[in-house]
């Protein structure tokens, strides 16, 4: 059994894609003719899938998403509104921002507390010829532009921007955030080039007119060298900051800083406790996920011949909850095009692409040890299919983003052209997203206990005997026994928690086991 999903994109008339083992709830491919037919495409579609963002939020039984950063060779994007359950589109809004030689590139999607749809876009300050060629170099003054949308017709109610050209940047800085707060707005911007590192802080009314600004002083050496940004993010209880600074005195300086809603400094991880956590001296930082209770951090390494990726779960006092490195294959780390965590199963979720045995993605379950391969295929021709986003849905879905992109060689250098987005919904069941295991789900026989335990552990319900490894969240087998009937007695093992392969002919479970002294 195979499932299709079919489309137009600009490089090829009709694309198919067929996905071989996951079976989506429902999907579509966002570009067709209707939609580029008003649209200027000039066929300039080099863009890394890693630039692109894309969203999608989840409000009343619907789910919003817009496709931004000039996917398709259309500066602009494709905002939607489709059934939840279903899939079924209840209305779209097609922009393309190359008004007047002004260009417009969507970066952010939010829904504002009187369900209002705002997209947040970068707004050129002067006028270009139309072209991708400008946001290709991605080097032109802008400002903030944001448009709001009736969340129930779809239709535009307001355009509102900065017109104060001093709070301008350059839409190639990534030193720059905007967020909706009580009557207006906040804008963010890092310092890159001082001596002295700091957030500005500039308040907006809901017209953007300025109201006043503020500077917060970040506690990082005093010398100008290289920083590096990770990010700020904003979650149920405000906001957080991640920075890192290359210095002469110390390799790095860190700040990870909690901001309530006011953005009034809160509460802040010593950089000491951060400098222990990074000993390693990783060369890339990027601030991923974060709630009330944890921060996801991800860092990458170089070790000679490639990037090595590294997670870590903090709660907000700086404790190491979980560390985790992306799965291998072949010897080498899988790049990771997206990290989330479930809230439900408190845990990292991993999304990578593959080409083995035809494209497709692969969905790690961090916290399990699980992969799970979905393939994919398109037609006429095999074309790459790159995972650019994904949101876990309060039903414990997953709403997941894929662009198909052509494979070329181009001056003896791989490039991925653009072609077409999908996106798709996938059963979180079926991804282990809902149950603890995705093996507890379709087996209620075998039980394991006491969880925790001091040492001894007891598998029940066993018709025959079962072999059992154990393996650190690292992936490391740390013990491996056979012929297992009854009990096992692991009291040499280390306080923690482990992962507990259980197999024999009819059983192929792994479960979560926790250690206590």
């Amino acid at each position: 059994m195979h499932y299709f999903v079919y489309g137009q994109s600009p490089i090829l008339p009709y694309t198919k894609l067929q996905f071989e083992n996951f079976f989506p709830l429902w999907s579509h491919i966002t570009i067709d003719s209707s939609i580029i037919d008003n649209i200027k495409y000039d066929g300039r579609n080099h863009i890394f899938p890693l630039h692109n963002k894309l969203e999608a939020i989840e409000k009343g039984g619907f789910v919003y998403t817009v496709d931004m950063a000039g996917l398709y060779g259309i500066e602009g994007g494709i905002l939607q509104k489709r059934n939840l359950k279903t899939g079924d589109l209840i209305w779209k809004n097609v922009f393309d921002r190359r008004i007047f030689e002004y260009h417009e590139w969507p970066q952010k999607l939010w829904i504002s507390q009187d369900g209002t749809i705002n997209v947040l876009s970068f707004k050129s300050i002067d006028s270009y010829p139309a072209t991708d060629l400008i946001f290709t170099l991605l080097q032109v003054p802008v400002t903030w532009s944001i448009r709001k949308y009736n969340s129930e017709t779809g239709k535009l109610i307001n355009h509102i921007f900065i017109r104060n050209s001093s709070f301008a940047f350059n839409s190639n800085e990534i030193s720059n955030f905007l967020f909706e707060c009580d009557k207006g707005y906040i804008y963010m911007k890092r310092s890159i080039t001082e001596v002295e590192e700091y957030y500005s802080i500039h308040k907006f009314d809901t017209n953007f007119n300025h109201v006043k600004s503020d500077t917060t002083w970040l506690n990082l050496p005093m010398e100008l060298n290289d920083i590096l940004i990770g990010g700020v993010l904003p979650y149920d209880g405000g906001y957080v900051s991640f920075d890192v600074k290359a210095g002469v005195k110390k390799l790095r300086s860190y700040s990870l800083l909690f901001w309530d809603k006011a953005f009034n400094v809160t509460d802040s991880v010593k950089s000491i406790v951060l400098e222990d956590l990074f000993s390693d001296n990783p060369s890339r930082y990027f601030l991923r996920y974060a709630n009330s209770e944890i921060v996801l951090l991800e860092t990458m390494k170089f070790d000679g011949n490639e990037f090595v990726p590294t997670g870590y779960v903090l709660n907000h006092k700086g404790d190491l909850i979980q560390k985790f490195n992306l799965p291998q294959k072949n010897g080498y780390y899988k790049r990771s095009y997206f990290t989330t965590f479930s809230k439900k199963q408190k845990c990292p979720y991993i999304i990578t692409r593959h080409a083995e045995d035809g494209y497709g993605i692969e969905i790690y379950n961090v916290c399990d040890s699980l992969t799970y391969n979905i393939k994919a295929k398109t037609f006429p021709e095999n074309i790459a299919v790159t995972p650019i986003n994904a949101k876990i849905l309060s039903s414990g879905d997953i709403i997941l983003s894929i662009q198909q992109a052509k494979d070329t060689i181009l001056n003896g250098r791989r490039n991925l052209y653009n072609q077409g987005l999908i996106w798709l919904v996938l059963d979180g069941h079926d991804l282990g997203l809902v149950s603890s295991t995705i093996q507890q789900t379709k087996s209620n026989q075998l039980s394991i206990s006491p969880n925790p335990t001091h040492g001894i552990i007891r598998m029940n319900n066993l018709k025959s005997p079962v072999s059992v490894k154990i393996y650190n969240l690292n992936g490391q087998i740390l013990k491996s026994f056979t012929n297992i009937e009854n009990e096992i007695d692991i009291r040499d093992v280390p306080a923690g928690m482990y992962i507990f392969d259980i197999s024999n002919k009819t059983i192929n479970e792994r479960h979560k086991i926790i250690i206590i002294e």
